[in-house]
This record gives structure tokens, sequence and C-alpha cells, in this order.
């Protein structure tokens, strides 16, 4: 799935390389399944299509808004794997959830793990199987997964590369298998994974999370990683749509200033359900989303035997610009260059206390005990 974009009207809200060869197919060893299920159960199959209504468009990143957040998550996922994998020489197993297109997907796999991914989106997950089989795993062709302009994306690009290849040592690549499945029903037995990853506001998006937690834990190994990205509950957003109340709206979040001060005033320590406009090319589509307060989320993670040992936060010192403004498909020269700028200062602050606790997408590292 690919992350939300904040900005609710209703908010209660390299020379490493391995040669060109190495990614031809390779034999996989399977892993196990659990028990037959509904590929996607009713309360799901609404986000599932909402996100093949939007298919079409999901990869043409032309905005500042998700380039700067998935060549952020990028480097922090494989910072991740080298610091704390566990899994020596034999080949790791990951499994990616809410998959979309495959962009965490195809980077763990260019990682050296096998790769096991799904969506509640079938066009997503065709438009994954295509970008792989045109040479999405090809080491030697760069890898943001996406189309985008911005030249800051391209620096964190080859970051990831090299970390990649460095995690993948003399592996040769094997491609990832796709698709369709409910992140409420996982269909692999326990313990079959070296590494969970559940990015792009997936977990968001789930009505019922806490299952979507059971089952994530419930398929990591001991000892396994679990990767997190979801939306958070507290950021300069919410500074924003207050300011834009009071301006009549100039700003466009669309937003009434009662519903703007409660949003600041209400208890810090919960998860809150908002519902938000996604915007399509057959029109506007209505999903509810949580946002995730940091301190509830940890204590969910440990009552279900994963351990947070990392915590991360994207577009804090980015969001003195407004999301509205960053959303734009043809941000102006001097959006571009403020935000280009306050982008180089984040990466050193955005794991720090407070600034961790402020950003609009939350990045949780795990330990599987």
């Amino acid at each position: 799935m690919k992350t939300i974009f904040l900005a609710p009207r209703d908010y209660d809200r390299d020379a490493n390389a391995t040669p060109r060869r190495a990614c031809a197919a390779r034999r996989r060893r399977p892993v196990p399944t659990a028990p037959t299920a509904p590929l996607v159960r009713p309360e799901s199959e609404r986000v599932g299509r909402a996100f093949d209504a939007m298919a079409e468009e999901y990869d043409d990143l032309r905005d500042l808004w998700y380039p700067h957040l998935f060549s952020r998550l990028h480097v922090l996922l494989l910072r991740a794997l080298r610091r704390h994998g566990r899994w020596g020489d034999h080949r790791p197993t990951a499994l990616d959830i809410g998959c979309g297109t495959g962009l965490q997907s195809l980077l763990l796999a260019r990682a050296g793990a096998t790769v096991e991914a799904f969506d509640v989106a079938a066009r997503l997950v065709e438009a994954a199987e295509r970008k792989q089989a045109a040479g999405g795993l090809d080491p030697c062709r760069p890898f943001p997964g996406y189309t985008t302009p911005h030249r800051f994306v391209r620096r964190r690009v080859l970051e990831a590369e090299r970390l990649a290849a460095r995690i993948r040592g003399g592996r040769p690549i094997v491609p990832a298998r796709f698709r369709v499945a409910d992140a409420l029903d996982v269909p692999f037995a326990d313990a079959s994974f070296d590494v969970v990853s559940c990015c792009g506001s997936t977990l968001s998006l789930i009505p019922d999370h806490g299952r979507a937690l059971d089952e994530l834990a419930r398929v990591a190994r001991p000892g396994g990683l679990v990767v997190l990205e979801v939306e958070q509950r507290w950021n300069l957003d919410l500074v924003w749509a207050l300011l834009d109340a009071v301006v009549g709206g100039r700003l466009g979040y669309e937003q009434d200033a009662a519903t703007s001060w409660r949003n600041l005033t209400s208890r810090p320590s919960e998860h809150v359900r908002i519902t938000y406009p996604f915007e399509t090319h057959t029109g506007e589509i209505d999903l509810d989303i949580t946002l995730f307060a940091p301190a509830a989320l940890r204590r969910e993670l440990e009552r279900r035997g994963v351990r947070p040992i990392e915590q991360h936060a994207i577009h804090v010192v980015t969001n003195l610009l407004p999301s509205t403004a960053l959303h734009e498909p043809s941000p102006g020269w001097t959006t571009r260059v403020v935000f280009g700028a306050l982008a180089r200062i984040e990466p050193a602050v955005g794991s720090l206390r407070p600034f961790r606790s402020l950003g609009c997408s939350l990045v949780v590292v795990g330990r599987r005990t």
C-alpha cells in the first residue's frame, strides 16, 4: 500500500553489486503455508477496490511528499536489516504485508532475501509482477521503483543500492513471489519469516489492526525482525490545519477551526480513527484510517512478543511546510529549494527525541522474542 498524504478534512486525525546474471530465476525453498482462509475479508475489499482505482498513477510520484518518504524508508529498512539481522550465512526469508507495487518487496529481494509478498489490491499485485519481470531485480539498474524528477531521491537510491549489495553478499537474487491476500488472515505458517515488513501505511488502513498485529507476530520467527511504517498521530499538520481554518482555508486542509482545535487538545496516548478522502482518476473515495500514538503502539507490540529496538520519524522538519503544498504534482521552485534544505536536515534529527514523536510517518523496528 502507499503511504497516505495527511491533509484530513475530518480529523478527530555500485562496485559491490552482483553481476547481471544473478538476476536469473532460481529455485526457491517453499515457505510453509497456513490452513486455507478467504483471500480477502469483506471488510478489506473496499480498501482493495480503492487502491485498484489508483493503480495507474500509483508509481508516478512527481510531488515532494512521497519520494522523500519512500527514499527515507528504504534506507531505514536496509540499515535495520544490516544492523540487526541474525541469519548468518543462510538466505533470510522475508514477508512484505501490503506490498502495493512491490517497492519494499523488490528491495528485500535485492538484499538477498527469499520474499513472499501480498496485497488486497489485485491490480497493484499485477503491477508488482510486471515491475519485477521488467528488470526490477537487476542490481545493474537503479532502483527507486517509481518515477520522480527530484534529484535528492537519487542520493538515497544509491545508498540503498549499496546497502542491499552488502547485505546480499555473494548470494544470487531470487525473484519475489506475489499474491492477493489479507493481513487479517496471513496465509503462512507460524514462525516462517526472518523479516516481516508492513509499510506504506498498510496497518493504518486495516480496520482491525490488532488482529493484523497478531498475524504478523505469529509468522515472525523468534529473533526475527518486524518493520512497521504507519501514520503517526502527532505532527505539524495539526498546527497547519488550525492555521488554515483561521485564514479561511487558503492552504487546502478543508477543516473547521473547532475540529482542528479538538485534535490539538485531545488525549495524546490513544490512537485515532479518522475518515480520509483519497483522490483517484475515477473520483474521490473515503476510507477510514488509524493514526497511531507511538507509546500505545509500542505497548501493543510488546504484548505480542515484539520488542521495539528502533524508532524513526519521516516528514518531521519537512512538515515545516504544509503537506498540502508538498503534495502538489508540480511544486514551485521556492518550495523545491526550501524542501530540499529541510530534507537534508531530517535524517540527522528524525531518530531523536522529541522529533521522532512528531513525524507524519512513524517507522518502528522490532525483534520477535
